[in-house]
């Protein structure tokens, strides 16, 4: 995957934070909701996400 963001996001870099963050916004679009992955049997990683039940909770600050 990271190989893949690299290649697609950043080569060549965009030319201010906010034009390569729209590039990254893409990228995450399209690789977990319009690109089957071989991985997951060609399905997307969008289809199968489901949230953890569990509740976060921060860690207490060191002693």
């Amino acid at each position: 995957m990271h190989l893949t963001l690299k290649q697609e996001a950043t080569k060549p870099a965009a030319f201010n934070f906010l034009q390569q963050q729209e590039r990254f916004n893409d990228f995450i679009r399209v690789y977990n909701n319009e690109r089957p992955h071989q991985a997951l049997d060609g399905a997307y990683p969008g289809e199968l996400y489901t949230p953890s039940a569990r509740i976060y909770e921060p860690p207490r600050p060191p002693d």
